[in-house]
């Protein structure tokens, strides 16, 4: 299966995208993250595909939680070939520091945060540690509108010390913030974006 693998040279940068294609093998999740990474290699960076997350896993197969994420590997592996970009992704197993599968070992991801201009956060799904405080640019890209928002304005303090490490916050909530828009927006200023549709292939 071959769905891009053409690209420009990569002369914009180094861009990190954390998703949860592995832990969360379904279609939309799957479909949203590639998207991403295909429509950013289009625009000339270098991608780097990253699942670094505590988030429990559901079998690609039975979409049962698993403690075991072989299947999960098999499943990233295939779609980031399927992109070109079999040597550009790093899965870092749920609690395990010390282990990570695909390009590079847990000191070569690191590094990796160090060189990279941005990291994107898809989803908000991974919550920031304390061997992140490296990453030069964190951006939040929030892709289902008002929850944040309503725990941020009923003061939850774990939230907000989440987001404010970052240095971008966009949204797919387009009217946030407008006359007609009636979820509260506090504290933060939200960029209002849209999901890419990458149409090659």
């Amino acid at each position: 299966m071959e769905l891009l693998s053409k690209y420009p040279p990569a002369t914009a940068g180094k861009i990190i995208v954390w998703g949860l294609l592995a832990s969360y093998p379904f279609g939309g999740m799957t479909w949203q993250v590639l998207h991403y990474l295909a429509g950013l290699r289009r625009l000339g960076f270098d991608v780097w595909y990253v699942e670094d997350s505590d988030s429990p896993l559901q079998d690609p197969k039975t979409l049962w939680h698993t403690p075991n994420y072989t299947e999960n590997v098999k499943y990233l592996s295939l779609y980031m070939n399927s992109l070109g970009m079999g040597e550009r992704w790093i899965f870092r197993p749920p609690s395990e520091q010390n282990v990570c599968l695909g390009a590079a070992d847990s000191d070569g991801l690191q590094r990796l945060y160090r060189e990279a201009d941005a990291v994107i956060n898809l989803c908000g799904a991974h919550y920031l540690r304390p061997e992140h405080s490296e990453i030069n640019c964190l951006i939040y890209l929030q892709t289902d509108p008002f929850v944040d928002q309503v725990r941020v304005a009923q003061n939850e303090s774990w939230l907000i010390g989440q987001l404010d490490s970052y240095n971008h916050l966009f949204t797919y909530g387009y009217n946030l913030g407008k006359d007609d828009c009636l979820v509260p927006v506090e504290r933060y200023q939200w960029h209002p974006t849209r999901p890419p549709v990458n149409t090659d292939g």
